[in-house]
């Protein structure tokens, strides 16, 4: 079965059908084309937090409320349940949710740390119950309105800007957010002018 696993901050916007999203075949030659529609699982807007800690009970559910919990508390919860669901599961699940907590979830939000290469799911709880911030977005958004300061734009110009994005397209992941408030007031304006236009966060945040 044909899936895209999908985590973006928009929601999925392209064809389902592969036909359609092919350019148009020469006459007498349409019928050939591939016909295979695939299923998408965008796991942002599709499934809400009620779903995902009551109502679906599964590795895939809990990887999507890590991947969307913003909170350190949030995610201590998620990797309670993960390490339930993995006790007697395969040696290769386990390492590749380890993996992945080490070379993408904690970097987003603990940059600074420095990450063992071989950590295990108990020493991931210990890791997060000994980090003093609970609220990684709000760490990231102060690292990042120091640099703000430096460029000489006002907090309120970024605020706003995220309020009118995420009007727009939806939930912003953490560290997209937080990476506003290091921009230079030039580039806040560059993506203020394209956003009316844009259909799509990424037309607003090309270089």
């Amino acid at each position: 079965m044909p899936l895209v696993l999908y985590n973006g901050e928009e929601r999925w916007y392209a064809k389902k059908e592969v036909s359609e999203l092919i350019a148009p075949f020469p006459f007498g030659m349409k019928k050939y084309a591939p016909h295979l529609e695939y299923l998408v699982m965008d796991e942002r807007h599709d499934y809400n937090h009620e779903e995902l800690t009551s109502k679906l009970k599964n590795l895939v559910a809990i990887l999507f409320r890590l991947e969307k919990s913003c909170t350190k508390p949030e995610t201590q919860d998620a990797l309670v349940l993960l390490k339930k669901w993995l006790k007697g599961a395969p040696a290769s699940l386990s390492l590749a949710f380890r993996t992945w907590f080490r070379r993408v979830k904690l970097p987003r939000h603990l940059p600074d740390v420095e990450l063992p290469e071989f950590i295990d799911l108990q020493e991931l709880e210990n890791m997060l119950a000994a980090t003093t911030t609970d609220n990684w977005f709000e760490q990231s958004k102060e690292e990042g309105r120091k640099e703000g300061r430096k460029e000489g734009h006002k907090e309120g110009e970024v605020t706003l800007l995220i309020r009118l994005l995420e009007k727009k397209f939806g939930v912003l992941e953490t560290q997209t957010r937080a990476s506003f408030f290091k921009l230079d007031a030039e580039t806040l304006l560059k993506y203020a002018d394209r956003l009316l236009a844009a259909k799509t966060i990424q037309e607003v945040l090309k270089q």
